[in-house]
């Protein structure tokens, strides 16, 4: 008989350079064709190489799938190289529809992160002040 710690969940693991909502919902979407048991953990405001080394070591020790939403170029190779050299196996979600669009419009795209939300350098300086006033 077997317990619940005894299940062996999928786990996926988001990462993405904003909130990790377009990953998620894509990820959800994905797994309701699965009858199998999944944990989903979501990684926020990945933007630099040393958080992208730690959640892959983890996704590595865990046995993780990583679906990411990273726009910055560098930072998303460095998700695919790091996946790859440490067996992780990654999903880029954003990349090559952006790819895509500037190829079919023949503009390049700002590559910022947090567009979607409004997420931006002045975004978090407002609440920054907002915090110091409260304090």
């Amino acid at each position: 008989m077997s317990t619940a710690a005894d299940t062996k969940f999928a786990e996926v693991f988001v990462v993405s350079d904003g909130t990790g909502e377009t990953a998620t919902g894509a990820v959800r979407a994905a797994m309701l064709q699965f009858q199998t048991p999944w944990r989903l953990r979501t990684f926020g405001e990945v933007r630099h190489e040393s958080q992208v080394r730690r959640v892959l070591e983890l996704a590595a020790r865990v046995g993780a799938l990583v679906v990411f939403t990273v726009v910055d170029k560098g930072v998303a190779g460095r998700i695919r190289d790091l996946g790859g050299e440490l067996g992780v196996p990654t999903v880029d979600v954003l990349g090559p529809l952006i790819s895509n669009v500037a190829q079919h419009l023949h503009v390049e795209p700002r590559r910022q992160p947090g567009l979607l939300h409004g997420f931006s350098d002045e975004y978090f300086r407002r609440i920054e002040a907002v915090e110091f006033a409260m304090a």
